[in-house]
């Protein structure tokens, strides 16, 4: 039995590296694939099927009997998107920064091909080319993973990893609390995707009119009231429309932070830091379930807890810059300074 249990720690830890590695590099391609103009769309797209997932998760936990057959289940999907790896092309971006500009503008051809949309600069490059070369010049195209721990790069590290713990401990902390909410836990769940996928059309509509940041903290403070809100409340209907409200802010904030954490660091090491971003999110999910067992001292208090950190990392991203409208940085140089003149993806994905 010991060794049983051991084997199924074992397999559970790889599927956590592997979906968490996986949705990252996912979304750090698409990112680095479409131009500016689709960024909240493309972004806060992503976070709705996962939340639609999550409300198919709750009617397949109520249809197949027991954990084992469940986890057999969901654990075999991400299967299918192995036989994807031969058609999907390289980021064209990534490979820039590279220096492979051959097999760069031969994937911007086919964009271009599939698209009907010539470049729009296309006359200001060598003939055939779509993708300048990366720049060169001092302090440029030589960032290393040291940078990031230097001013003023380190300030929007701290603070993104702040953030993404938050988001992450929030909102799985509210998914895992349905159950203390009263009524059936497997409706309760399903409301609460159902709610995610409402907040992401307002979302994008934010994000794209009124900017990132702004987004970002009006959604995490909305959160943050809505979950302390339940301190206050009588158990029952109004603390759960209260809580719905906490998860409708975060689910949008969590959607949101994957396109704005994109365009606040370079392509050269985009990679690196959405990875350590996920990371600090992978602990706030870890730390989320045992803020849940609080129920036992008080029912509102596990809603208290999310609710403040909620509230602070929202008000946390205040120093950060606005990324709206700005082309996708390529160098640390790119994110303090005016953009590089390298052609944007919009030339010809629009």
């Amino acid at each position: 039995m010991v060794d049983d249990w051991r084997l199924f720690g074992a397999l559970r830890l790889c599927t956590g590296i592997g979906i968490g590695g996986f949705g990252i590099v996912c979304y750090v391609y698409t990112s680095e694939s479409i131009g500016v103009s689709w960024q909240a769309i493309q972004g806060v797209g992503q976070a709705g099927i996962f939340s639609m997932a999550n409300a198919l998760l709750a009617v397949l936990a109520m249809y197949i009997p027991g954990w084992r057959a469940l986890t057999v289940v969901t654990g075999l999907t991400p299967l299918f998107w192995v036989s994807l790896w031969w058609i999907t092309p390289e980021s064209p971006r990534w490979l820039q920064q590279q220096g492979r500009l051959e097999e760069a503008n031969s994937i911007m051809k086919e964009i271009e091909r599939v698209n009907h949309a010539p470049p729009k600069e296309a006359s200001s490059l060598p003939a055939g080319a779509v993708l300048a070369p990366p720049c060169t010049d001092e302090g440029q195209g030589t960032d290393s993973p040291g940078d990031l721990f230097e001013f003023p790069m380190l300030t929007r590290v701290v603070i993104m990893l702040y953030v993404w713990f938050a988001n992450s401990f929030v909102y799985y902390g509210l998914s895992l609390n349905s159950g203390n909410l009263g009524g059936s836990l497997y409706f309760n769940f399903a409301l609460g995707s159902i709610i995610e996928m409402l907040s992401f059309p307002i979302g994008i509509y934010l994000t794209d009119k009124k900017g990132r940041r702004p987004t970002m903290v009006g959604c995490m403070v909305l959160s943050g009231i809505g979950c302390t809100a339940c301190l206050f409340l009588p158990t029952g209907f109004l603390t759960t429309c209260a809580a719905m409200l906490g998860k409708f802010g975060i689910a949008a904030s969590f959607a949101i932070i994957f396109v704005y954490a994109s365009e606040l660091f370079p392509t050269t090491l985009r990679s690196l830091a959405m990875g350590m971003s996920s990371t600090s999110a992978r602990v706030g999910g870890v730390l989320a379930p045992q803020v849940v067992l609080l129920v036992s001292i008080s029912e509102a208090l596990p809603l208290l807890v999310f609710g403040i950190v909620a509230f602070t990392a929202g008000l946390s991203m205040l120093p950060l810059p606005e990324t709206l409208g700005k082309p996708l940085p390529d160098t640390i140089s790119d994110c303090l300074e005016e953009p590089g003149t390298n052609v944007e993806l919009d030339t010809i994905s629009t």
